[in-house]
């Protein structure tokens, strides 16, 4: 039978992989968004990227849940790694809620308002808003970096200097498709 740590762990995964899987449909949503041609086509992809989008929230509060069971039961609250991933997980959340719920939201409710035929340039530029896509970016490359700091387990100034890392090459790396879009 297995104890409460394991059970614990199982969902943190659990957890985990609701978290890329969200964002995997996102992603998928949001480059169908930027290739198609017409609203109708747009808009079930819109729905798509609002329901992964809320399920981010969910995903964490489990990862969040069980991972505090864990460092209750045998971690220390006073490691580096879990502190830096938790402030990133955080990060991630507010900043999602704060730069990509309301965007996503928006894309959303001008399609279901659209005339059906080709994409508008408000809802294509609402597609294309570089601050959605540096902070899908980053955020992207922040979860990548907390699994390496839960993975590896280091120190305070490495566990930071990963998540830092990661979301500053992750807003970076959204550069080149802002600027082909202008």
């Amino acid at each position: 039978m297995p104890d409460g740590y394991e059970i614990a762990l199982f969902l943190h995964i659990v957890g985990v992989a609701g978290l890329f899987g969200a964002a995997a449909a996102f992603w998928v949503a949001m480059m169908a968004l930027r290739r198609l041609a017409t609203a109708q086509e747009c808009r079930s992809w819109a729905t798509l990227a609002v329901w992964s989008d809320r399920a981010f929230p969910v995903s964490s509060l489990l990862v969040l849940a069980a991972g505090a069971y864990m460092v209750e039961d045998i971690w220390n609250w006073g490691d580096g790694w879990i502190n830096t991933s938790l402030i990133a997980l955080i990060i991630m959340g507010a900043g999602g809620g704060l730069l990509i719920t309301p965007r996503v939201r928006r894309i959303d409710q001008a399609l279901r308002t659209a005339a059906d035929g080709a994409v508008s340039a408000d809802v294509r530029s609402l597609v294309n808003d570089p601050v959605l896509w540096g902070t899908l970016h980053a955020f992207t490359l922040g979860m990548f970096a907390i699994v390496w700091n839960m993975t590896v387990k280091p120190g305070d100034a490495q566990a930071g200097t990963v998540v830092l890392l990661a979301f500053v090459l992750g807003a970076v790396s959204a550069l080149p498709m802002a600027a082909r879009e202008r």
